[in-house]
């Protein structure tokens, strides 16, 4: 399904109600979505735009991929009561929250979330992930993160919460949270793929070592 607006597309208030396995949407002030709130199944989102003001609000009942770079310049609000996958990154002028939480009728498990390309967001502001009951975070490039270890926030996430199972609920995590935020200076805005390792460089240490 195809939906182009010169204005906005639902409202927060009213969100628009659509059924459809493939999603484009594209709008000028606003876009507010329930995606298959009345029958959850997986969807693929092949377009999410907002050009001019006002937020993204999409929320995916059945779990989504979204295949192109999501963009807004206020918020970007999505809840996917299933699995997400964030293909190409999101550039927000705002704020960026993104969920696999939540009550949906027939969700499927798991609340896994894949977060790939490049994140940008305000200048101080939130980069809030919130995993469902069972899911993992998994960051394309080395690193995936669940609630048990815990582990702290990676790279530029400013808050991270495993649904039901916060890791910060530990005070032991809390500190060594706190010292990890102030050697990784979270507030530029940015998150990127960690980069890949190589081996040889490992090797070259060994030799220099010796």
């Amino acid at each position: 399904m195809a939906l182009t607006a010169g204005g906005a597309i639902g409202s927060t208030a009213a969100p628009l109600t659509v059924s459809s396995p493939a999603l484009d949407a594209s709008a000028a002030y606003g876009i507010a979505i329930d995606l298959n709130a009345l029958g959850p199944m997986p969807a693929t989102v092949n377009t999410l735009r907002n050009t001019t003001t006002g937020d993204i609000v999409l929320n995916a009942h059945g779990g989504t991929t979204i295949t192109s770079l999501v963009s807004s310049p206020g918020n970007v609000t999505i809840h996917s009561f299933s699995p997400l996958d964030v293909q190409q990154g999101i550039t927000a002028g705002g704020d960026i929250f993104l969920s696999t939480a939540g009550l949906s009728l027939n969700a499927t498990l798991p609340n896994d979330m894949t977060l790939s390309g490049t994140f940008t967001y305000r200048t101080g502001g939130a980069f809030d992930v919130t995993i469902g009951d069972f899911g993992t975070l998994h960051l394309p490039g080395g690193l995936d993160l669940t609630a048990t270890p815990p582990s702290p926030y990676p790279l530029n996430i400013t808050q991270l919460t495993f649904s039901g199972r916060d890791p910060l609920a530990n005070s032991i995590v809390v500190a060594a949270y706190n010292t990890t935020v102030a050697k990784q200076a979270l507030g530029s805005g940015i998150v990127e793929e960690p980069p890949k390792r190589d081996r040889r460089d490992d090797k070259k240490a060994a030799a220099v070592c010796k």
